[in-house]
């Protein structure tokens, strides 16, 4: 048995070829995760934030609260990278200025900010 469907208008046909990444930031945003969009703006703009230093060492992976969490692989790397936070802060501002990130806090992977 056959059904009748109409077929799409213009605008259904546009929202049913929307890329996925629109539909998620959309519903995303709606729940409560506004940030999303900033920290994905925050990850593009990594390489230069971080510099030659520590773009591989450290990763962005939160913000929240104006406050950017970036996780290290260990002790060590933290306790360095808090001595270089200031200038990181300092290139965030300036090349992500909308992003509301205002302060960084560093975390090392499995554990909690501190």
């Amino acid at each position: 048995m056959r059904t009748m469907r109409p077929e799409p208008d213009e605008n259904e046909e546009e929202n049913l070829l929307r890329p996925v990444a629109d539909l998620v930031d959309g519903v995303v945003a709606r729940i409560g995760g506004g940030q999303r969009p900033a920290l994905l703006a925050v990850r593009e703009a990594w390489v230069d934030i971080a510099g030659a230093r520590w773009v591989e060492v450290c990763h962005p992976v939160q913000l929240r609260d104006g406050i950017l969490v970036v996780e290290v692989p260990d002790g060590a790397s933290a306790s360095l990278l808090r001595y270089d936070l200031g200038n990181l802060e300092r290139r965030l501002r300036a090349l992500v200025p909308n992003s509301g990130a205002r302060n960084m806090r560093v975390r090392v992977k499995g554990r909690s900010v501190r």
